[in-house]
């Protein structure tokens, strides 16, 4: 008897099924696509929006801070050599020196980069005095309360020598850029000064 029962329970559970397929709306599985595929494209708009949206946000120029850029010309003259340097010479007649110090004074058409100057120089030259020079630029503003940080340096066969620097003080975030000409014993300065701000 109790293997009756379990046939006909499952001739009944096989029947039900049947009969649920049939009562079923054909279109039950085209609803169904059509919901899976909803979502899908809604899920897509999602994710491509947002980044969009964000960009946009951060491409507003009401807050984006302009950038300010100032050229300036001037001069530079050195008035005194504090230390010599540490030179060291070679039985073929090349040299080098190190740390040999200057202190001098920038003339310049921008009171940020007007002031005392103390250049520190190295150099690694051939028996024809050929050869490249580079060191660091200490520059102190005679209207501010701050100075200018900077590197330098004079690639072998070029005449002009390059510098670039940052600001201190009432200077801070400033950031600079030097180029000497020298003729004589003068240097003739050309450069600009970046300001992030705007100011």
């Amino acid at each position: 008897m109790h293997d009756v029962d379990l046939v006909l329970s499952r001739v009944t559970a096989t029947r039900a099924t049947a009969i649920e397929r049939e009562c079923r709306p054909k279109n039950h599985r085209k609803e169904s696509d059509m919901k899976r595929g909803r979502w899908i494209l809604l899920a897509l708009l999602v994710v491509f929006a947002f980044p969009v949206a964000l960009y946009a946000k951060d491409a507003n120029p009401a807050a984006v801070a302009k950038a300010k850029v100032t050229e300036f010309t001037g001069t530079e003259n050195l008035e005194a050599l504090v230390y010599k340097g540490d030179f060291t010479f070679t039985p073929g007649g090349a040299w080098r020196v190190r740390d040999r110090k200057w202190e001098g004074v920038h003339k310049t058409t921008d009171p940020r980069v007007t002031g005392d100057v103390i250049i520190v120089v190295n150099c690694n030259k051939s028996p024809n005095d050929t050869g490249h020079c580079w060191g660091t630029m200490h520059v102190e503003p005679d209207d501010f309360e701050g100075a200018w940080e900077a590197t330098w340096h004079s690639p072998e066969g070029r005449p002009e020598i390059s510098a670039v620097g940052y600001g201190t003080g009432e200077l801070e975030g400033l950031k600079a850029w030097w180029t000497f000409m020298y003729y004589g014993d003068v240097g003739y300065i050309s450069g600009r000064i970046l300001d992030p701000q705007g100011d």
